[in-house]
């Protein structure tokens, strides 16, 4: 029983030791550098930090701080590595009284430092800084954009280069030089969150891609180094290539006449886009960076008809009025200043449905607002004469209409007077012409409709 006591005794009090020194947190640390990396040495068995501060011109300086905390009113003693003598014998700074320390002003070099109270501390610290050169461009022309003669319409060429610096450290024992290896990584990217850049992390010159954008893109290469260090540089790629704005949008949009509402006004064509001729449409154009443009309004292919108008006003909405019944693809055609060309087509057709005729055999002009006047279901029509007799043969109403959306139809009435026609069966003559040159047989064509009271 004594036995087992003393072992839970001892237990607990290596439990005690173990806790007490892991609450002492000793370091040299640098918040300000741009990157750190641990190092090795071919003899000396130790490890210490080297700390990285981005320097692509090689003035900036670090600095470091050593703490062992929670100790206070330590004293701390700076050294710096000599090359010579091999030893870190170059005396700093020198404080006392302090909870930690901090060197500043510093170059790329070894640096130590001696803690202690003349109680129960007494402990040294190495690190060392390195004053990284990483260098990083990107071939640009005197105002920061992509050389000419690295696109054209058809490609882009971004070209970037990068160069590790060389960090080299002494093994404190053997006194040996030992260059750290610093390779790299890198990655294209841009200020254009819908564009894909082909192998940006593999690519680094020339990359080519062969859809250069639509817009005025920065193009940004950042590398980073070994010690984590990160070099940035950037080009301003200035298109000249046409397309939709914004991208994966139509090239324009239209607007259809509504010939059913006075005064007639023009409203978002339906989809799809179809009715009866004479079909308006109005189109506005949502290219950017275009010239001149080149509007087709039927695609000759399809339709056998052609009709195209020319602009260098992006701002023109040019209104086509298609007439004859068919499917038509209307296409925009954009220049740019430099001579880039593109083309959007519909793959949708605009769809001017073919002439119908239906006359009804019945109607009632008693003003209740049902079914009041004799009128006809048309589409696509361009011409009607109408003649509607009595069974004797006489005329009671005639009228020719070039506009069939502006004819409200016969009202009842004996040749537009206010004297009402009788109840009963009348009969009709009407010669139609429809918008596809079709008469309908080529034909009058008659028929009969009962007038109720």
């Amino acid at each position: 029983m004594l036995h087992a006591r003393a072992r839970t005794h001892i237990s607990a009090l290596t439990l005690t030791l173990t806790l007490t020194i892991a609450s002492l947190s000793a370091q040299i640390s640098s918040p300000s550098a741009n990157g750190s990396k641990l190092l090795s040495y071919p003899v000396y068995s130790g490890n210490d930090m080297a700390f990285a501060f981005y320097s692509p011109s090689g003035t900036e300086k670090g600095s470091l701080i050593a703490s062992l905390l929670p100790n206070a009113g330590l004293n701390f003693d700076w050294t710096q590595y000599n090359q010579v003598s091999g030893n870190f014998d170059i005396p700093l700074l020198s404080e006392t009284g302090l909870s930690q320390s901090t060197l500043s002003n510093l170059g790329s070099g070894g640096y130590r430092v001696h803690l202690y109270n003349g109680v129960d501390v007494d402990t040294s610290f190495t690190a060392w800084v390195f004053i990284d050169k990483l260098q990083v461009s990107v071939t640009k022309d005197f105002l920061g954009q992509v050389p000419q003669t690295y696109f054209t319409c058809d490609f882009l060429t971004l070209s970037g280069f990068v160069t590790p610096d060389t960090f080299r450290y002494y093994d404190p024992v053997s006194k040996e030089e030992v260059i750290a290896v610093n390779g790299f990584t890198f990655l294209w990217t841009s200020d254009n969150p819908d564009l894909k850049i082909p192998n940006a992390s593999r690519v680094l010159d020339p990359n080519t891609t062969y859809k250069p954008p639509y817009k005025d893109t920065w193009y940004i290469l950042t590398a980073t180094d070994s010690f984590g260090v990160q070099g940035v540089d950037s080009v301003l790629y200035i298109s000249n290539q046409v397309g939709p704005d914004p991208v994966l949008e139509p090239w324009f949009t239209m607007q259809m006449l509504n010939k059913e509402v006075d005064p007639r006004v023009f409203e978002d064509a339906p989809s799809p886009v179809q009715g009866d001729a004479p079909m308006i449409i109005k189109f506005t154009n949502k290219s950017i960076n275009g010239f001149s443009y080149e509007w087709i309004y039927s695609d000759s292919a399809r339709s056998d008809i052609f009709s195209n108008e020319f602009t260098t006003s992006v701002e023109y909405q040019p209104e086509h009025i298609y007439k004859i019944p068919n499917d038509y693809y209307p296409a925009l055609v954009v220049t740019s200043a430099a001579g880039c060309i593109d083309t959007f087509s519909l793959t949708d057709p605009i769809v001017v449905l073919p002439s119908i005729l239906e006359v009804p055999n019945v109607f009632s002009p008693n003003e209740d607002g049902l079914n009041d006047f004799f009128n006809v279901k048309s589409q696509s029509i361009k011409e009607f004469d109408i003649r509607i007799f009595d069974r004797a043969g006489k005329l009671v109403y005639k009228e020719y209409i070039t506009d069939m959306y502006t004819w409200d139809g016969w009202n009842g009435n004996v040749l537009n007077s206010t004297r009402k026609a009788s109840p009963g069966v009348y009969f009709w003559v009407i010669t139609p012409t429809g918008w596809d040159s079709k008469s309908f047989g080529k034909e009058v064509k008659r028929g009969t409709v009962y007038l109720y009271r």
